[in-house]
């Protein structure tokens, strides 16, 4: 995720747990807050699909658009998705007129989608919609678009996110290093009674303990 929208995303949910707000959960998570039990539990559907609907609708885009979620998330969840859409298909190249889906905050009847649209010759729009839930559906309740420059997402359908390399691990320290050292005092004891020079005796006990 690129740094900007990382820190904004972090913001709100740091202002949201300052103010003394019920528990958040987050998708994807972030440290702090609650975790959706998976990425296609609800509210997370139904409120990307009312946010980009709402989007499409204050612009007046009427044109074919494509659908990028946040890395690692599972293809069923896109399908769950534009089952609720009817009328889109996963980003595929980064040229796509795309409503990029960066992070869903709920907590209650209360929520927040930050969405980032991008299209060839436009400059990618980063915005934040805050919802809260009726009798029927989640509803928007006011729009923030952030005067930020914004890099396009990559497309992330079907894509795994890349873990990183476990840390090197120390070496395992003998279980009793006495033993070793009673070893070198028995050879010297061997050396000396067979008559040889003690500064042998010395480099082979050097060398074997740089071995």
């Amino acid at each position: 995720m690129p740094r900007a929208i990382l820190l904004i995303c972090l913001l709100a949910v740091v202002a949201c747990m300052a103010a003394g707000c019920a528990p958040m959960r987050t998708y994807p998570p972030v440290e702090g807050a609650q975790e959706f039990p998976w990425p296609g539990a609800e509210p997370i559907p139904t409120m990307s699909r009312r946010a980009i609907r709402h989007e499409r609708l204050r612009t007046n885009d009427d044109g074919p658009y494509y659908v990028n979620l946040p890395p690692g998330t599972p293809p069923e969840v896109y399908e769950k998705l534009f089952d609720l859409l009817r009328d889109t298909e996963p980003m595929m190249q980064e040229d796509d007129p795309t409503y990029h889906i960066v992070q869903v905050r709920a907590r209650g009847l209360q929520g927040e989608v930050d969405l980032v649209y991008s299209a060839p010759d436009v400059q990618p729009r980063f915005v934040t919609l805050t919802m809260r839930r009726d009798a029927m559906d989640w509803r928007v309740t006011n729009r923030r678009v952030w005067r930020i420059n914004v890099d396009v997402p990559a497309p992330n359908y079907g894509r795994e996110i890349e873990e990183p390399p476990p840390p090197p691990q120390a070496p395992e320290a003998p279980e009793n290093p006495e033993d070793g050292q009673g070893d070198d005092a028995d050879a010297d004891a061997d050396d000396s009674s067979d008559g040889d020079d003690g500064g042998n005796g010395d480099e082979d006990r050097d060398g074997g303990r740089g071995s």
